[in-house]
């Protein structure tokens, strides 16, 4: 039974802290329910309220790039959930999901892009800068899965790379958890006055302290501005290749205030005065004599807001 992923919003996306530059681009699908602004290409497709760069099937090629190009001579952050699934290839015993995705930065066009395999979809753009996020091992690739910087299309030669086995060489990083089978979540930074590209990586929605790969990447090959998206391929084993979410320069999330209330006013209580004082009296019910009643009595009270008060009083109760 194959077991469907759907996708999911990122809190926010939560998920970075830095505030967009001003009069840089700023774009956010916490899913994909809508693909405005997206220039799909290849083999893929909108798939529900996710965006499907491949099935599982041979020899595939999908793209996703934002029509409109983004900013590179200011710094930009960006993040984004990816998933790898379901492979339903090939013989018995040797099932070997492939081949991976990437995130890419270009400067052809919404459409730029071919080739299957090992290439994922971004081999031979060139100029281009990609992060790429490898389930197969070909031909000059690291031994396990593993999450590269490359530039200008080249597959196998690797800025800085990090393996989900370890450091083992040419990648000096490690990956927190395998790329395929669970969603992936990532997050990648650049500061332009030092070009350094950092890439953050981990399997839930919460950032990592530290990065998997910090390199120094100069984007001036590609110019003043490039196109920002995904691509993926499959070879002749496969993988079912979704992007869940993507935010790029995500403004900081405003703090809700917390709720005035009203003060509510108090009562005071009173205290309860003090009384001395004599009575005397003698008298008949109702109808009966005359009865000579004297009373004397000191009070001292005070009332709620008031001052003090001081009162004699003496009487004679009548019929």
């Amino acid at each position: 039974m194959r077991r469907r992923l759907t996708a999911f919003s990122l809190p926010l996306l939560a998920v970075l802290a830095l505030a967009a530059p001003a009069g840089a681009a700023s774009f956010s699908y916490p899913d994909f329910a809508s693909t405005t602004g997206l220039t799909l290409s290849g083999s893929a497709v909108q798939d529900g309220n996710l965006l499907r760069l491949t099935k599982a099937e041979g020899m595939k090629s999908g793209r996703a790039f934002r029509t409109e190009p983004v900013d590179l001579q200011q710094s930009f952050e960006t993040s984004f959930a990816i998933s790898m699934h379901d492979s339903t290839c090939c013989i018995v015993g040797t099932l070997k999901p492939a081949d991976g995705m990437a995130f890419v930065l270009q400067s052809k066009g919404p459409t730029a892009g071919e080739g299957t395999g090992g290439s994922l979809g971004y081999g031979g753009i060139a100029p281009s800068i990609a992060v790429e996020f490898d389930i197969f091992t070909n031909v000059g690739d690291p031994a396990t899965d593993h999450v590269g910087i490359v530039v200008d299309g080249n597959t196998v030669s690797h800025l800085q790379c990090a393996n989900a086995s370890g450091p083992t060489p040419p990648c000096t990083g490690s990956l927190p958890s395998p790329l395929y089978g669970a969603p992936v979540y990532a997050w990648v930074e650049y500061d332009a006055a030092t070009q350094h590209l950092k890439v953050f990586v981990s399997q839930s929605i919460v950032k990592p302290a530290a990065p998997v790969l910090d390199q120094q990447v100069s984007m001036t090959p590609l110019g003043a501005s490039a196109y920002a998206g995904f691509t993926a391929a499959t070879g002749s084993h496969n993988s079912v290749h979704d992007v869940l979410s993507w935010s790029f320069n995500p403004p900081p999330p405003v703090p809700t205030p917390a709720p005035i209330s009203d003060p509510v006013k108090k009562t005071p209580q009173c205290p309860q005065p003090k009384s001395k004082g004599k009575k005397k009296g003698q008298g008949k019910k109702a109808g009966a004599s005359k009865a000579k009643g004297k009373a004397k009595g000191k009070g001292k009270g005070k009332k709620c807001g008031k001052k003090k008060a001081k009162g004699k009083g003496k009487g004679k109760g009548g019929k």
